[in-house]
């Protein structure tokens, strides 16, 4: 419900979240389809999403770039004492480029997880991943 997602915000942006983080549960269509809501297979694909959806939040000027980064990786990684979640030298190169202001509708062949069923294809998004690099290694480009 709205009031829910607006006590999340006002929580989020008090400081009372540390981390966002998303489900990332890509189950086929095959999974979900001619079942009940019981039986089918619960979740959706959270990665592709993550970051044009915080954008959205960016964009309507409810986050800045710097809580988002902080949320979505310096926090996680001091919190876990992981190595990565800062581009300081000697950090491990987990980077993900992206441009803030590329506008792109999704589809559902352009997704690279094996779930199709976003309820975000076919609107358009704000800020679209175009580079990530994992431990140094390029895993994805677009561009």
């Amino acid at each position: 419900p709205p009031s829910d997602a607006a006590a999340l915000l006002a929580a989020l942006q008090a400081g009372e979240f540390e981390v966002i983080s998303t489900d990332h549960a890509p189950h086929a269509a095959s999974e979900k389809q001619g079942r009940t809501l019981q039986a089918a297979a619960f979740g959706l694909s959270g990665s592709e999403f993550a970051l044009p959806s915080l954008m959205a939040l960016y964009h309507a000027g409810m986050l800045s770039l710097n809580e988002i980064v902080a949320a979505i990786s310096t926090r996680p990684a001091r919190l876990w004492r992981l190595p990565g979640g800062t581009l300081r030298p000697g950090s491990i190169a987990d980077v993900t480029v992206f441009d803030p202001g590329e506008r792109w509708t999704p589809q559902r062949e352009m997704l690279l997880s094996r779930s199709t069923n976003s309820p975000l294809v076919g609107l358009e998004l704000q800020g679209k991943t175009k580079l990530t690099f994992v431990q140094g290694d390029v895993r994805h480009r677009d561009w």
